[in-house]
Parts: C-alpha cells; sequence; structure tokens
C-alpha cells in the first residue's frame, strides 16, 4: 500500500507541477500581450487620429461641395419649374386646340356620314331601277327568243309542208293516168 499511495503522490505532484506550468505561461503570455497590445493600440490611436483630422478635411471639402451643389440645385429646380409652368401651358392650349380639331372632325364625319347615306340610298334605288330595267329586258329578250323559236317552228312546219305539197303533187301527177 505504501508503494500505492507513493504512486499516486508522484502522480498528484505531476498534475499540480502541469497546472503551475499552464497558469504561469498563461500569465506571462497575458503580461507579454498587454504590453503588445497597448502599445499597437497607441499605434493604432495616432493612426486613427491622422486618418480623423484628413477625413475632417475632406468633410469640411464636400461641405463646401454639398452646399455648391445645393445653390445649383435651386437653379436647376426653379429653371426646371419655370419649364413645367410652360410646358403646363404649352399642353393646355393644345388640348384645347385637339378638342377643337376634334370636333370639326365629328361635325364633318357626321355631315359626311349623312352625305354618304344619302348617296347609298341614291344608289341603292339606282340599282333597283337598273335590275328592274335589267329584268324587263331580259324578259323582252325571253319573248324575242321565243317569237324567234316559234317563228323558227312556223318556217320549219312551211318547208314540211311545200315539202309535203311537192310530194302530194309528185303523187298526184303519177297517178294521174297517162293520157
Amino acid at each position: 500500500m505504501k508503494n500505492l499511495f507513493g504512486k499516486t503522490l508522484v502522480v498528484l505532484i505531476f498534475m499540480f507541477s502541469l497546472i503551475l506550468l499552464t497558469m504561469s505561461g498563461a500569465v506571462y503570455m497575458t503580461h507579454t500581450n498587454w504590453r503588445a497590445r497597448a502599445e499597437k493600440v497607441t499605434k493604432e490611436v495616432q493612426d486613427a487620429e491622422q486618418q480623423l483630422s484628413g477625413l475632417r478635411q475632406q468633410n469640411d471639402t464636400l461641405v463646401k461641395a454639398i452646399e455648391e451643389e445645393e445653390k445649383l440645385r435651386d437653379l436647376v429646380v426653379a429653371a426646371l419649374t419655370a419649364e413645367v409652368e410652360n410646358r403646363k401651358a404649352e399642353y393646355t392650349a393644345y388640348t384645347e386646340e385637339c378638342e377643337k380639331q376634334d370636333k370639326e372632325i365629328r361635325q364633318n364625319s357626321e355631315t359626311m356620314m349623312e352625305y354618304s347615306l344619302f348617296l347609298l340610298k341614291a344608289r341603292i334605288l339606282a340599282d333597283d331601277a337598273l335590275v328592274r330595267v335589267q329584268n324587263e329586258r331580259n324578259e323582252r329578250i325571253r319573248a324575242m327568243h321565243e317569237y324567234v323559236n316559234n317563228m323558227n317552228r312556223i318556217e320549219d312546219l312551211n318547208q314540211q309542208i311545200l315539202t309535203l305539197e311537192k310530194r302530194a303533187r309528185s303523187l298526184a301527177v303519177k297517178q294521174q293516168p297517162e293520157h
């Protein structure tokens, strides 16, 4: 058992020595890091102050430029406002002129439609009269064709009658005894 107790003490002493070594390393690192950090932060603060002074100068320059730009903007806005008012007046005059022309166009269109309707009605009446005349002409032509056909039939019948009469005479001559 003495042996086990001795071995345990050796292990405990070894572990405590490791813990002490770790703690002393941490303290050293913290002490060393603090100094380096302080120097680094001081240098960063100095650099930042230099940058801040440069940025303040740029800010002053930009503020002056912004003020000049605002003055120019105000002038441009005034000019554009005047232009907008001119354009509004032109637009109003243009829309009034367009409405006047639209009214005239509508009136002219209505008049033209009335004339067109009148002419269309007259054309329809003329076409109806023309159709009636053509129908009458066609009826006359049909009557004429019937008349010509009847005349041709009469002529054919006359020819047949003449032919029959000639035959009848020739038969009558042939049937007469020879004297």
